[in-house]
């Protein structure tokens, strides 16, 4: 039995979160994440939040913002 890891960047998340298919790259069956930055790790706290694509796309919009 293999131990499934995945290395998450910007560029990965951005292409999933556009696609509105963060269920798909934060899928259940990866045991571990591997956060490669900031960005990344931000959008899977507020996956794991409960927090749709949608709202995640608008809140780190109004963020970037700031």
């Amino acid at each position: 039995m293999g131990f499934t890891k995945r290395y998450v960047t910007e560029k990965i998340t951005k292409s999933y979160l556009n696609e509105s298919n963060l269920g798909g790259l934060f899928s259940p069956k990866v045991d571990a994440f591997v956060f490669v930055d900031e960005f990344s790790s931000k959008v899977y706290e507020l996956f794991k939040e409960g927090h749709s694509d949608l709202q995640i796309k608008l809140k780190l919009n109004i963020e970037t913002n700031n």
